[in-house]
């Protein structure tokens, strides 16, 4: 997006005028300060100690090395803040990379960043400050270099170590220095394992992932960092890879085979990045760990004009950080070690914090419905964008008749709206438009689906518009950006991952309207006598909008789209979500668009079904359309081997003029062309997937191609990815098939 020169002198100067004025108060937004540098200045020492003690745990504060070790008493394992032997020596660390802290600040008259570890910044210069506090102590790591303080309180409970940074206690010298704090990485070497073939780290990216933390070639760490819940939407954005498979999910892990700990980030995850490192052949040590971002970014395109001509430069909410807390819990797992152990640590987490209760039926299938696209005409050479019509209700019935299901279907309608699956009036005007049918043929529809027993969702987008209406404006009800700009979102080819330029670009709703706008949804499904409402977007999307405090840095997303959801069903409406962020998955009524796979990025070993692990048998489930899929049979035996619903995406007519529109996969959802593979796939697994419509899964292991899954009640599959049959506990497995075990002992 293009700004002109004059709005970034504006900014400029404004930024200017807040940071002259910067006094440890507030800025014109009301947001809070940090502290003045000099403020936390004075420093206390607390003597190396057993410092916190439960029946679980141990927590000792070694003052000589700057180090947090907790004990777990029930097998003696240590893990602490920097790397130690079991025997409790600490490791050689030439290169002071072994740190209780890490922090990037920006700098803001070179408009850039700069990495410093704790070690370096801090602790050698014995710029730490230590003081017990209950059931733990608080360390504050002064970098004098970048006259910056952050306290850090260190707390034990029944269940780990928990570390926690109150922003409204960090210090900054906002009159005399020109650095400000931009990221905060907590404890990272405390969730870490010995480079060895049999240990691995567990990340969240997609459905979920393992990387192992052998060293491999010439020992240089394989990286991996992924934003929980995704990339901010109010960000501007170049280009899209379409690789990422966004974190879903505030956990990661690690394990040594013996001894696993699960980390949870329980406050701030939607500012939080997961990093890992593995196979580092310098430290011997493969670890994740969290990094808070806690003030706002943009990279923003200047038009500078002469020899300069345009360029990206990168903006800092140099004045603005947010309020609150950022806080990881690290649990230790010795009843069910590795991946399986770190899913049943952060379901019970789910169910302490969120109200996930076990009490659900997945049907055995799941079709998504498109209803319109807007395709670029012209009018005596002037050209407009209409909606072509891609399936209409009456469509939707008769499709699913000639299916043939009943009473086993979960059904949601997309784009059903004037402008489609393209960008136009904020939940297609809250209205049946008549594109794809009114509000006879919806009505039968409606009928026809409680006939037969059915879930019917209607997807409203109440994210992304373009066009007026119900009081929602793109140029008043629109976001901002970290440096006051209106947002502007555009679409990506999914071949190139450019943006699409023929396409026009859509606001981003305003977080302050999201209630107004879920409200106005509400008594839109009341009128139109619909059962459900899919909330697609805003489950799986965090966003800033930086006009108001309480939205800064995606701030406060979980507790809005609960709010929303909790709204809706309020309404008496049964609420879909698509590829969910964990606080909308756990109050859905159903999750489509499971995600099946991990980014494809070379530091992931192996995926692992993670997010059905958590959610199946307590959220009924479907993962991602299979007919979409670049390798449908691979779909089909993912989805089986967790024992989700088979999900396909359909239309009804298709043409191939909409192939210059690059969305992503619609020449691959004909009806006509999928209903035999549908029926086949179906019939195929019909008989399992209802044997365990409402269990939970137990276990999963990997064993080259072939993956077992152990149900709660009894239930075993073993599926095969590979090209040949293989034989496995006296069972051979086809090629490219499943066996299934009933009652297994």
């Amino acid at each position: 997006m293009k700004k002109s020169k004059m709005p970034a002198v504006i900014s400029a100067v404004l930024s200017v005028t807040l940071l002259l004025c910067a006094c440890g108060s507030k800025d014109k937004y009301g947001t809070l300060r940090t502290k003045s540098y000099e403020q936390i200045s004075e420093k206390t020492y607390a003597d190396s100690a057993v410092i916190a003690e439960n029946d679980n745990f141990k927590l000792n504060w070694d003052a000589d090395d700057c180090n947090i070790i907790m004990t777990d008493k029930r097998n003696g394992k240590l893990w602490s803040t920097s790397p130690i032997r079991q025997s409790g020596e600490t490791l050689e660390d030439a290169n002071s990379l072994f740190s209780p802290l890490d922090i990037e600040v920006v700098m803001r008259s070179a408009f850039k960043s700069i990495k410093q570890t704790g070690k370096n910044g801090a602790v050698n210069n014995g710029g730490v400050s230590s003081k017990l506090i209950e059931n733990g102590i608080e360390l504050t790591f002064f970098f004098d270099e970048y006259q910056i303080a952050i306290p850090v309180e260190y707390t034990l409970s029944e269940k780990g170590l928990k570390a926690s940074v109150n922003l409204e206690n960090i210090g900054e010298n906002a009159e005399s220095s020109d650095y400000r704090i931009f990221k905060i990485t907590l404890a990272p070497y405390l969730c870490a394992a010995r480079n060895d073939n049999n240990n691995y780290l567990f990340v969240p990216s997609g459905s979920g992932a393992l990387m192992y933390t052998d060293v491999r070639g010439d020992g240089v760490a394989r990286n991996f960092s992924g934003k929980i819940y995704g990339a901010d939407a109010s960000a501007e954005k170049k280009f899209e890879d379409s690789e990422i498979k966004e974190i879903r999910m505030p956990v990661f892990g690690a394990t040594d085979g013996e001894n696993t700990l699960c980390a949870i980030v329980t406050d701030g995850a939607q500012t939080c990045y997961i990093d890992a490192e593995a196979g580092d052949a310098q430290t011997g040590i493969s670890n994740t760990y969290a990094s808070f971002q806690v003030r706002g970014y943009n990279a923003s395109v200047m038009e500078f004009g002469g020899a300069t001509g345009n360029k990206e430069v990168e903006y800092f909410s140099y004045d603005r950080i947010e309020k609150g807390r950022l806080s990881v819990v690290y649990q230790p797992i010795i009843s069910d070690t590795g991946y399986m152990g770190i899913a049943e640590a952060y379901r019970d987490y789910l169910k302490d914090n969120y109200g996930l209760t076990a009490d659900s039926e997945d049907k055995t299938l799941s079709l998504e419905f498109v209803g319109a696209v807007e395709t670029k005409k012209h009018f005596i050479g002037i050209p407009y964008y209409s909606a072509d019509v891609l399936t209409s209700f009456s469509d939707v019935s008769s499709i699913i008749s000639k299916i043939g299901l009943d009473n086993n279907i979960d059904v949601k309608l997309k784009g059903f709206g004037e402008s489609g699956i393209s960008y136009g009036k904020l939940a297609g005007g809250f209205k049946l438009t008549g594109v794809t049918g009114g509000k006879k043929e919806f009505s039968e529809l409606t009928k026809f689906c409680s006939k037969s027993n059915i879930n019917l969702y209607y997807d409203c987008e109440l994210l992304y518009f373009r066009k007026s209406s119900g009081g929602f404006s793109p140029s008043r009800s629109n976001s901002s950006t970290a440096n006051g700009y209106p947002v502007a979102k555009y679409r990506f080819s999914p071949a190139t991952g450019d943006i699409l330029k023929d396409t026009p670009s859509a606001s981003i709703l305003s977080r302050t309207l999201l209630e107004k706008a879920i409200k106005k949804t509400a008594a839109f499904a009341e009128k139109a006598g619909m059962p459900g409402i899919s909330i697609d977007t805003i489950s799986n999307t965090s966003w800033s909008d930086f006009s108001d405090r309480e939205y800064i840095n995606s701030g406060n997303i979980q507790s809005d789209i609960s709010k929303a959801v909790d709204t809706l069903k309020k309404s008496n409406l049964s609420v879909s979500v698509s590829d969910a962020n964990d606080y909308s998955a756990v109050i859905s009524d159903k999750i489509f668009d499971a995600p099946l796979s991990s980014a494809e990025y070379n530091s992931l070993d192996v995926d692992i079904p993670f997010y059905q692990i958590v959610f199946k048998g307590y959220v009924p489930l479907s993962s991602e359309s299979i007919n979409t899929s670049a390798n449908s049979r691979k779909s089909y035996l993912q989805s089986v081997s967790v024992g989700s619903a088979l999900q396909f995406s359909l239309i009804n007519n298709y043409s191939s003029k909409l192939a210059s529109y690059l969305y992503k996969d619609i020449q691959a959802m004909k009806a006509e062309n999928n209903i035999e593979m549908i029926k086949s796939m179906v019939n195929q697994a019909e008989k399992y997937l209802n044997s365990v419509n409402t269990a939970h899964i137990t276990g999963y292991e990997i064993f080259g191609n072939i993956r077992k899954t152990e149900f709660d009640n009894g239930v075993v599959i073993y599926v095969n990815f590979g090209d040949n049959s293989a034989a496995i506990n006296g069972i051979t497995v086809p090629a490219n098939g499943f066996e299934v075990v009933e009652n297994a002992d």
